[in-house]
């Protein structure tokens, strides 16, 4: 009987793992491939790029490399149960992914929020400060370098946490059991990981205040009668609206992660329960973050409506409606 039990127990526990191992490789594919797309389109050289999209490539790099761990390390471990390489590699490893790319990408989001608030308080302020135009080669360079001086700092910053983690015998794992990430166990991981708590927790409430004090200067400038009606004008109001919808919907992803990972993942004693609010929501919400850049950003995706139009045409079900909306239109047109 308790044989019987125990093999049933152990071929569970086998498809629990080969089950969480292909939801990681799909979903890491997913957002490798959508965060790759903004981050190459924003480097790319173009006539101008703002340093809102720039914070953005830096997010969606974060977002890359957390769905590479994924792929290259989480999703082997859930297929073996077991790490494939020594306990050394999967600290560092864990190192660089808790205190590098996920603390980096609140950090990220932060700079965002203040990116907002410049441009809606100044527009003037934002033009100079948070602008990039391909006029002469000195000028560009020295905008360049204001604009991204921050995010260098970001990635430095994070990437020396990461490294001190290592020096000081902190170790952040993936457990080949329970396929969540965490502490090692030992008591400096778990006061060292709490004070990266703190200071998601800092960002994230940091995040949202500016968050309300763009969208109340939004507001007041767009019931105000002294808005200028030109249309560049209208332009640009309509154009802060829709990045700040964007960084709300992006700020929201963070309280879905905590929602989860504080409060869900308490509620159920089971092992695939952890999994889904600990590791699988973190990583759906970073490839998630990828596809928001895209719909919310129009420099990001007119070049894919664009290539989404041209393979349509090429069906010929889809061309011949195109060409009979067209000849309907163009009779309404003669008989006006």
């Amino acid at each position: 009987m308790n044989t019987t039990d125990d093999e049933e127990m152990m071929v569970d526990f086998e498809d629990f793992h080969t089950l969480a191992g292909i939801l990681t490789a799909v979903m890491s594919s997913m957002g490798m491939v959508s965060n790759a797309y903004v981050f190459v389109s924003v480097v790319r050289p173009r006539k101008s790029r703002s340093s809102f999209l720039m914070i953005c490539a830096s997010k969606a790099l974060f977002n890359f490399l957390t769905c590479v761990i994924f792929l290259a390390w989480c999703a082997p471990t859930a297929f073996l149960s077991s790490h494939y390489s020594s306990s050394f590699v999967g600290i560092v490893i864990g190192n660089f992914f808790g205190g590098t790319l996920y603390l980096g990408g609140v950090l990220t989001q932060v700079l965002a929020s203040v990116n907002r608030v410049i441009a809606s308080f100044s527009i003037h302020a934002y033009n100079r400060f948070c602008t990039l135009r391909n006029t002469t080669v000195i000028i560009r360079h020295s905008k360049e370098f204001m604009s991204w001086m921050l995010i260098i700092l970001c990635w430095i910053g994070t990437f020396s946490l990461a490294v001190a983690y290592d020096l000081n015998g902190i170790g952040y794992v993936f457990h080949e059991d329970y396929l969540v990430w965490g502490g090692d166990g030992q008591p400096q991981s778990a006061d060292a990981f709490a004070y990266v708590g703190i200071m998601v927790y800092a960002s994230t409430a940091t995040m949202f205040t500016l968050n309300v004090v763009t969208f109340a200067k939004l507001l007041a400038v767009t019931r105000s009668n002294t808005v200028l009606s030109n249309t560049e004008s209208t332009k640009r109001m309509k154009r802060n609206k829709v990045l700040l919808a964007q960084k709300v919907s992006q700020d929201s992803l963070y309280l879905i992660d905590m929602l989860f990972a504080q409060v869900l993942a308490g509620l159920l004693p089971y092992i695939w329960w952890s999994f889904l609010c600990l590791t699988f929501v973190w990583l759906s919400l970073n490839a998630i973050d990828g596809i928001v850049m895209i719909l919310f950003v129009k420099e990001l995706s007119e070049p894919l409506r664009q290539l989404f139009q041209r393979i349509l045409m090429k069906i010929p079900l889809y061309k011949k409606r195109q060409d009979e909306m067209f000849q309907r239109r163009k009779s309404r047109l003669v008989s006006v």
